[in-house]
C-alpha cells in the first residue's frame, strides 16, 4: 500500500458568539461569521506541519476574540440563523499534489478520487457530526456528495493539481486531535485510490464497495442518516481497513484494533461527546500537551489513564 503524502490546505468558516452577561447563554455576535485559510506552499508534507501552520492561523484570524471592538466565542457550526435565514458555514479541505505520480493521479482521476473520499470521509463524518446545523446545512444544498474540483497551481517547486473538497462543515476543526484524524483519512484516500489503480489495475470505486451502491452513499450524507452511516462503518469500511493489503501500510488512520478502539465513542456517540465546539479556543490552546490522533490513541488505550475522554471533554 503507498504512503501519499499530499500537501494539505483547508478554507473553513467559523460563528461568532458571546455569552450573554451573567448567564450562561451564547448568543450570536453582531458579526456572526469569520473564516481562514490555511494554504502550504512549501513541499514538505505532513499532518504536523499542517496542524502546526493551522494554530498559527488560528490565533491570527479566529482566537483574537475581537472584531471591530466586539469580542466573541469562536464555535465551529455547520449552519447558523441570521436575520431568519440560514447561512451554513464550510471546512474546505484541499490536497495538493507535491510528486508527479500525485499529479497525476488527482488530475486524471479525481471523479474516482471524490467518490471515494465520499465514501470514507463523508460517511465517517456522518458519523462523527450529526446535528440539526448539519442536517439544515446538506437541506441548503451545501456539502453534497460528489462535488470537488480540480484546478492547475503552482505549489511551492511543483506546478500541479489541486483537489478542493467541499463536502465537510468546520467540525473537524474543533480540536488538533480531530484535524489529525480527518486530514490523515483524507490522505489515506488518495493513497488506496493510487495503490488500487497501479497494482490492481482498477478504479476504486469499481472494486472496493461492490456490495455498497455509491447512491446509497448518496443518500446517506443527504439525510444525515447517521445509522445507516454507522452501518457501512462498521460493516464495509472498517473490513476493508482490516484487510492484509491495508493493515499494516504505514499512515493508515484505521488499520490497528488500538485506532479503531479509540475513535469508537466518537463514531457511537459523536464528536460533541469528547470535544465540545464551544471549547475549541481551549482545544488548540491544548495542543501541543494534548497533540496528535496517535497521542490521542496511546492516550485511550494507555490501562494508567483514569478519565480518558473525560479528560478531553474538561479543557
Amino acid at each position: 500500500m503507498y504512503d501519499a503524502r499530499p500537501n494539505l490546505g483547508a478554507e473553513c468558516d467559523f460563528a461568532r458568539y458571546y455569552k450573554k452577561k451573567g448567564t450562561k447563554e451564547l448568543c450570536l455576535s453582531k458579526y456572526p461569521i469569520g473564516s481562514y485559510k490555511v494554504r502550504r506552499d512549501s513541499t514538505a508534507s505532513c499532518r504536523e506541519q499542517f496542524i502546526n501552520e493551522m494554530n498559527g492561523v488560528l490565533y491570527d484570524e479566529c482566537f483574537n476574540n475581537i472584531v471591530n471592538k466586539n469580542t466573541y466565542i469562536p464555535i465551529p457550526k455547520a449552519s447558523i440563523e441570521i436575520n431568519d435565514k440560514i447561512k451554513p458555514l464550510d471546512g474546505k479541505l484541499f490536497m495538493m499534489s507535491n510528486s508527479l505520480a500525485n499529479s497525476k493521479y488527482i488530475n486524471k482521476h479525481n471523479k474516482e478520487l471524490i467518490k471515494l473520499l465520499d465514501y470514507i470521509l463523508g460517511t465517517i463524518s456522518v458519523c462523527l457530526s450529526f446535528g440539526k446545523d448539519e442536517v439544515v446545512r446538506r437541506e441548503l444544498k451545501s456539502g453534497l456528495p460528489g462535488k470537488g474540483k480540480v484546478k492547475k497551481g503552482k505549489i511551492g517547486y511543483w506546478d500541479g493539481f489541486i483537489l478542493e473538497y467541499p463536502l465537510l462543515s468546520p467540525f473537524w476543526t474543533t480540536s488538533p486531535i480531530l484535524t489529525s484524524f480527518i486530514t490523515g483519512l483524507a490522505r489515506n484516500c488518495l493513497s488506496y485510490g493510487m495503490w488500487y489503480k497501479d497494482v490492481k489495475g482498477k478504479n476504486i470505486d469499481e472494486s472496493l464497495f461492490d456490495n455498497v451502491e455509491y447512491k446509497r452513499i448518496q443518500d446517506i450524507i443527504k439525510n444525515v442518516d447517521r445509522e445507516s452511516a454507522k452501518e457501512i462503518y462498521y460493516e464495509v469500511i472498517i473490513p476493508f481497513v482490516s484487510g492484509d493489503d491495508v493493515n499494516n501500510a504505514k499512515g493508515m488512520m484505521l488499520s490497528t484494533n488500538e485506532r479503531r478502539k479509540s475513535i469508537k465513542k466518537l463514531i457511537d456517540d459523536g464528536f460533541q461527546t469528547v470535544f465540545r465546539p464551544e471549547r475549541m479556543q481551549k482545544h488548540w490552546e491544548k495542543y501541543s500537551e494534548f497533540y496528535g490522533f496517535y497521542r490521542f490513541t496511546n492516550y485511550i488505550n494507555n490501562p494508567k489513564s483514569v478519565l480518558k475522554y473525560e479528560n478531553y471533554r474538561r479543557i
